[in-house]
């Protein structure tokens, strides 16, 4: 099945265009690509939690930090080890949005330790870190 007007317009090969296809095609990702249009304030950091978190600080440390700076917090993905749960707790979400923890059964492995992976526009780790440092009281 040939890919949407749109999503081919952006895609388009490098056979098609020397095929003789429209030199248009694909023009919107190759011009982004060569021209450098991507954000240098765009980058990626895990943090690693040796305690288990209670859920009332973890709750209130994702609510700070979307409250501060949602809008640039472009991916949060972890594994969460939550006081009383016997596996680690899913977290995954994006700017406001957070979808709902999900509780699994358990721990794979001895490692508990809790990591979350962030994926940010112009927040620094260490004011993330300084901030579950002072909502959590982990460091």
């Amino acid at each position: 099945m040939p890919p949407a007007p749109q999503l081919d317009h952006w895609l388009a090969s490098a056979e098609g265009r020397a095929a003789g296809a429209d030199p248009d095609r694909g023009r919107y990702l190759r011009e982004r690509v060569k021209g450098g249009v991507h954000d240098a304030a765009i980058h990626s950091f895990c943090l690693w939690f040796d305690k288990p978190f209670t859920w009332d600080g973890l709750n209130a440390a994702l609510a700070a930090l979307t409250a501060l700076r949602g809008p640039d917090l472009l991916r949060v993905k972890g594994l969460v080890n939550v006081e009383g749960e016997a596996g680690p707790v899913v977290l995954q979400g994006a700017q406001h949005v957070f979808h709902p923890p999900v509780r699994m059964q358990a721990w794979s492995g001895g490692e508990r330790r809790s990591r979350i992976v962030f994926i940010v526009r112009g927040i620094p780790r260490a004011a993330v870190e300084a901030l579950f440092a002072a909502v959590c009281g982990l460091g």
